[in-house]
């Protein structure tokens, strides 16, 4: 686990310093075809118990985000993350076999796409979320799983 400059020992990030190492633009590319793509780190972003790290890869038409979330002392809890991520969500279909719980679902607009999937580590547990336009990508819900699959195995 790290700690961000300034915050606490007792405040973890979580298993994951940057977001965009955990998928790379020759990969999201290559699974949902838009070209260029580059990769801005977002802040990490303290959420209650929970801590987000972010990265959007864009190009000037195209903006695909990976969200992932830690959440201290929450192990156990991974099919209720996946709930309360996709509640307000339309479409949601969860999806066996991906982590502890993982769902494929559509935003309230219709227009994004999204996965959230999630595992235990430890006592804690870690969610990663990917959202891409439907207009910007041929991404299906393999698409999406694959790509929501390695980058939970890349997180140790």
């Amino acid at each position: 686990m790290t700690t961000t400059q300034g915050s606490p020992a007792s405040r973890p990030t979580g298993p994951v310093d940057k977001a965009c190492a955990l998928l790379s633009a020759a990969e999201l590319e290559h699974a949902f075809g838009p070209t260029a793509l580059k990769p801005v780190e977002q802040p990490p972003k303290g959420l209650g118990v929970a801590y987000r790290h972010g990265c959007q890869y864009s190009n000037p038409s195209v903006t695909i985000t990976l969200d992932v979330l830690f959440a201290r002392d929450q192990g156990g809890t991974e099919r209720k993350a996946i709930q309360d991520a996709t509640k307000h969500r339309v479409d949601v279909e969860m999806v066996p076999g991906i982590g502890s719980a993982a769902a494929y679902f559509r935003m309230e607009t219709g227009s994004t796409s999204g996965f959230a999937a999630a595992k235990p580590m430890g006592t804690d547990s870690v969610m990663v979320i990917l959202l891409a336009k439907a207009a910007d990508h041929a991404g299906s819900k393999e698409t999406f799983a694959q790509l929501c699959t390695l980058a939970l195995q890349r997180i140790k």
